[in-house]
């Protein structure tokens, strides 16, 4: 049951963020004063970093919301459904009169989609392994 019960806080989760993720895309930040950003940070554009840092908990929040047996199959899963969000958010920005498209966007929104993935596959990986170690160890 908490299986159930914590799979269902953390899609609530996931809805939350992907909510807030579209809203920071999505809105309309033309008369906020960002004079207080640096135009860029370690040698790119702050922009882009805003989206790395935007879209780097999404699969994390996916892959522990849908997670299955295999890690593969899991990452797999979690790569193809956000990107494919992530694309549809940024080619969402088209239909707006005060955002553009931005192809150097969508590519932060995969690195960071990429990055989240493979940290959260390498953490539910050694996860796995030590539970399987751990039933070994208890069987004996």
């Amino acid at each position: 049951m908490f299986k159930l019960k914590g799979r269902i806080i953390a899609f609530i989760i996931l809805l939350g963020y992907v909510a807030l993720v579209c809203y920071m895309c999505l809105a309309n930040f033309n008369n906020v004063n960002s004079s207080w950003l640096p135009d860029t940070l370690f040698g790119f554009k702050i922009d882009k970093c805003i989206h790395f840092c935007l879209f780097f908990p999404v699969p994390i929040l996916f892959f522990i919301t849908f997670h299955g047996k295999r890690v593969i199959h899991s990452a797999i899963f979690s790569i193809i459904c956000c990107i494919a969000a992530g694309t549809a958010i940024e080619f969402s920005q088209k239909l707006t009169a005060y955002r553009t498209f931005d192809v150097y966007d969508l590519y932060a929104n995969y690195l960071a989609i990429l990055s989240g993935t493979v940290i959260i596959s390498v953490v539910f990986a050694i996860r796995n392994m030590c539970l399987q170690i751990h039933d070994k160890k208890i069987k004996h």
